[in-house]
């Protein structure tokens, strides 16, 4: 059971201090590597080397021969160094490399150690250590955890019990404890990274700023060190051919806990997302875990480069969605765009690099695969989006955020603007205003959407007036295989209307009706095989192709008609 550390007691003069042995960190509690296990660190934190000839630990003389302990290094003392009972459990079948023999291995084994008498309390147990002087130093702890060492945090820092800490990993054996600030140790962290301006305008210059700072116990001198900025362009942390943008040093030390700004000019960058980087580069740094951080720079997109040209806000069944089309030039990288509606914005609405050819769609939803197994046949992307917003039925609004946080487009539908159960809002042209409600209407294609494909009401630029025409023109219905159907195209002057076509005869008597108050965008094409009402075939002659065009938003009437001749074999 743990209980709360009561004291930590050391009597060391300022002499001993000056000899440099220290007790550095304590493993009184190995759990269930058996008591065997236990150890002891000592450490010298001075300039000179220490002969710990003399020395005692506790009443148990540590060595009757010189044994030097060099500036900055360790002694470990372990109950069992090596497993000379055959139980396989010691220190150095733990923490060494298991060979049965101690200092065979440079990395695991590449410091001194002795076996010493102990036996450490797990509750209110301690330590000492005497120099042949008499000076003697005092751990005392009144708990311990499982595994866990205690370590001092401070060689130098005394001995109070503010100095003593449970090692923040399980313990650190011949090497700097976890509390322990190293000497030198030159760090750089993305949250120190500003621009300026920022958001920067596409094809501008941006003042790229951060901060190096000395989290060691010693002064970082200005003569070698060295800060890169870079552009990391594919991600990988390391500066390429082309990505390094400055060099730049220090002019002044930087003291313990203290830090220094650096900045350069860079670009310019174009619109789209930026990792800038900085490295530095300190030849005495202990600690390089901290040497590299990024952060990117989100350079606004040009206005509506891509808008949003489809909106399914009431499915009937399968998710909401959104599609997006490039109208800009160029592929555009997406990274760190959202989306969102009038109460908040989405997380990320594209996976990390995706990009969005030129005249490319993209769906954006809240379930890809919801999606997929409703409209099987889309190929377009489909990103399903973290916090993807809820779409009213009666109207919303729906915006798309680059990743400059700019606004790119935005719109505020309305149910009266199109749409309905299973019917999708469709742009008419993605080149004009997208708040324009007459810029929008209902999909009139069968299957009442149109994702990743061009929308079933889309017009580029509406014809002065409409236009009718018959391909084959005669035609032969014969059954000889040769023209045996007529093609009818037409164009409107309107973005939607309802289509009526119908076949009259010299006589104005209809004949066959071909379309009845259909649904249709501003053009379209129907496929006639020359049968009447009844499913008999007309007879060979001249006929009238009667279409009656009328926009409901509008009101606008036309009325189209064009020679329809029907030939055969006599």
């Amino acid at each position: 059971m743990l209980r709360w550390l009561l004291l930590i007691s050391i009597i060391l003069p300022s002499m001993a201090r000056a000899q440099g042995v220290v007790i550095n960190e304590v493993l009184a509690d190995p759990g269930q590597s058996d008591a065997d296990c236990e150890w002891v660190e000592l450490f010298n934190p001075g300039s000179t080397e220490v002969d710990i000839e003399g020395w005692r630990f506790g009443d148990n003389p540590l060595s009757d021969t010189s044994l030097i302990l060099q500036p900055e290094g360790f002694l470990l003392l372990a109950r069992d160094l090596i497993d000379d009972d055959g139980d396989g459990l010691s220190f150095e079948s733990i923490w060494g490399n298991g060979s049965g023999v101690w200092g065979d291995d440079s990395l695991l084994e590449g410091y001194p150690a002795l076996k010493v008498s102990m036996v450490l309390r797990n509750e209110d147990g301690s330590v000492t250590i005497r120099s042949p002087q008499g000076v003697e130093e005092t751990f005392h702890w009144d708990y311990t955890q499982r595994d866990r060492s205690w370590e001092k945090v401070n060689p130098l820092g005394g001995d109070g019990p503010e100095n003593w800490k449970l090692c923040q990993e399980l313990s650190t054996p011949g090497r700097r404890n976890t509390w322990t600030l190293p000497h030198w140790d030159a760090a750089i962290f993305a949250r120190g990274i500003t621009f300026f301006p920022f958001p920067p305008q596409p094809g501008a210059g941006v003042e790229l700023k951060g901060w190096v700072y000395n989290l060691g116990d010693r002064q970082i001198l200005p003569s070698s060190l060295i800060i890169y900025f870079f552009e990391d362009s594919d991600l990988d942390s390391v500066i390429d051919e082309g990505e390094e943008i400055e060099q730049r040093g220090l002019e002044k030390p930087i003291p313990p806990g203290d830090s220094a700004e650096v900045s350069c000019l860079g670009g310019p960058f174009s619109a789209g997302s930026h990792l800038i980087c900085l490295l530095v580069h300190y030849p005495q740094d202990e600690d390089l875990s901290n040497n590299l951080a990024g952060r990117f720079l989100g350079v606004p997109f040009v206005r509506s480069s891509v808008v949003i040209n489809e909106i399914m806000y009431d499915p009937g069944k399968g998710p909401e969605w959104v599609e997006l089309l490039n109208r800009g030039e160029g592929e555009i990288n997406l990274r760190g765009w959202m989306i969102g509606d009038e109460v908040g914005m989405s997380a990320p609405l594209s996976p990390a690099g995706a990009t969005l050819p030129e005249g490319g769609f993209a769906i954006v939803t809240s379930d890809s695969s919801a999606f997929s197994s409703v409209y099987p046949w889309v190929r377009a992307p489909i990103w399903g989006v973290k916090g993807f917003p809820s779409l009213n039925n009666d109207g919303d609004v729906v915006k798309l955020v680059d990743v400059g946080d700019q606004r790119v487009d935005s719109l505020s539908y309305s149910s009266k603007w199109g749409g309905d159960k299973g019917v999708s809002l469709e742009r008419i042209n993605p080149q004009l205003s997208s708040s324009d409600s007459a810029n929008w209407s209902s999909c009139v294609a069968p299957r009442g959407s149109t994702p990743g494909e061009e929308n079933s009401i889309y017009a580029p630029i509406l014809p002065p007036k409409g236009s009718l025409s018959i391909s084959p023109n005669p035609f032969s219905p014969d059954g000889d295989g040769r023209d045996e159907r007529a093609i009818i195209s037409y164009r409107l002057p309107m973005e939607t209307a309802l289509i009526t076509i119908r076949v009259y005869d010299l006589q104005g008597r209809v004949l066959a009706t071909i379309a009845d108050q259909e649904p249709t965008g501003y053009k379209g094409e129907k496929v006639w095989d020359g049968r009447d009402k009844q499913g008999k075939r007309l007879s060979i002659g001249f006929y009238i192709l009667y279409l009656e065009a009328l926009s409901s938003s509008r009101g606008v009437l036309v009325n189209l008609k064009a020679p329809l001749v029907i030939a055969g074999r006599l």
